[in-house]
């Protein structure tokens, strides 16, 4: 049996009603406050599911959007991203840190997370790049210094030709 264009439709339209549903429901919880979202984050990243990984981020991204500032209370991102760079997921966790630099370019801490994932992929060059500008934003922002020092010494230790890869 093959799929027609209408079918294919058919599944886009329901895999987007399933997406928005999840994001709605995921703005609800963080509204109640970030406690409250992270032990589903947690479970979204443990069990692999990328949809709501996603569909979270878009919450907290529209929420911020509106002036609420969810991403910066309650630590809630470094717990997420912290957990997906921990289980070595760099490549997803660069792709949320992407999506919140480019809707805060004022966070520094999601500037230092995503030189976390940067410096993980072992893009050393681009992780530099992200945590001065997180440390141009917040020369006192958490674990940015010590991590610079990290990159730098791994940067010494890495021969010559693999730099910037």
């Amino acid at each position: 049996m093959t799929l027609t264009d209408r079918h294919l439709d058919e599944l886009k339209r329901e895999r987007w009603r399933r997406f928005t549903s999840r994001k709605a429901h995921y703005v609800k919880l963080i509204r109640r406050g970030p406690a409250h979202i992270v032990p589903v984050a947690e479970s979204a990243v443990r069990t692999n599911d990328w949809m709501a990984i996603v569909a979270i981020g878009e919450a907290l991204i529209e929420l911020d959007a509106l002036g609420l500032k969810p991403l910066r209370r309650g630590g809630f991102i470094g717990v997420l991203m912290s957990t997906l760079v921990e289980e070595g997921r760099h490549e997803q966790a660069l792709q949320v840190f992407d999506s919140l630099t480019e809707a805060d370019r004022t966070f520094a801490k999601a500037w230092v997370l995503r030189a976390r994932a940067l410096a993980g992929l072992t893009r050393l060059k681009d992780a530099r790049q992200s945590l001065a500008q997180a440390l141009k934003l917040d020369p006192e922002v958490r674990d940015g210094r010590r991590l610079m020092g990290l990159i730098e010494a791994q940067r010494d230790l890495k021969p010559k030709f693999a730099e910037g890869a």
